[in-house]
């Protein structure tokens, strides 16, 4: 899948008041989540209204052509959240 590093750095004040210490832990998560193969590309990565988690969202394509939008996400400390 696609991954534009530029999506964290339009972002970068906001993402490193949450992240602190753990902001360039979401670069590799994203690279990470770009290597599934049904990832298109990754579309947006921005901080929720309480400023305590990050999401980010992708374009899968199924089988059937269809793409979808998922989100994923992470807490301050970038684990993966339910």
């Amino acid at each position: 899948g696609k991954f534009d590093p530029q999506l964290i750095r339009s972002y970068e004040d906001e993402l490193r008041a949450v992240l602190g210490d753990k902001f360039n832990v979401l670069e590799k998560k994203c690279r990470e989540l770009s290597e599934h193969p049904n990832l298109e590309q990754i579309d947006e990565i921005r901080v929720t209204d309480g400023k305590t988690i990050v999401c980010v969202t992708g374009t899968y394509r199924l089988r059937g052509g269809h793409d979808v939008s998922a989100s994923h996400w992470f807490d301050a400390d970038m684990n993966r959240l339910p």
